[in-house]
């Protein structure tokens, strides 16, 4: 049996901040190991940060999703920047639908933070520091790398 990664967004309650963690799992053995852990992150808008399915305000619902690991160039700011693509299905890497609802969002991902605090849905990884844009770079090319031999990955979303 293979490691089992998975990627975890742990939002906080009343704030877009969050912490981005990939994590490795052995069946095998049973042993956990945290490969980068609590990243600092953001999703949402502020003042939004307790809602679910508001379009564009909103962060990243809770739940278990797709990570594309197989990134395209990011449209906005930073642009050309690398874009994975979070996805509730393995059929289409656009769309994060509401399992309850006929609720979706459209263009979800996980990307680098811009000039303005938060994000449209998406998981934007803070990069102010030396050691945070280390720390980002080094999680992309991981990301990059298991897209070698896998499609996708999946992201936990928890408060």
């Amino acid at each position: 049996m293979s490691e089992i990664i998975t990627a975890y967004y742990k939002r906080f309650k009343g704030t877009v901040d969050g912490l981005f963690t990939i994590q490795s799992h052995n069946p095998a053995t049973r042993q956990t190991q945290a490969l980068f852990s609590r990243h600092p992150a953001r999703s949402g808008q502020p003042g939004y940060a307790d809602t679910e399915w508001i379009q564009g305000k909103s962060p990243i619902p809770v739940g278990r999703f797709h990570l594309w690991l197989h990134p395209v160039p990011l449209q906005f700011s930073p642009v050309g920047t690398p874009f994975f693509p979070i996805s509730s299905s393995l059929e289409n890497r656009k769309f994060l639908r509401d399992s309850l609802s006929p609720k979706q969002r459209e263009d979800v991902g996980l990307h680098l933070e811009n000039e303005f605090t938060g994000t449209l849905c998406c998981i934007a990884l803070l990069h102010d520091t030396r050691v945070q844009k280390a720390y980002t770079h080094a999680i992309f090319e991981f990301l990059k790398t298991l897209g070698e031999t896998r499609k996708t990955i999946d992201l936990v979303v928890i408060r």
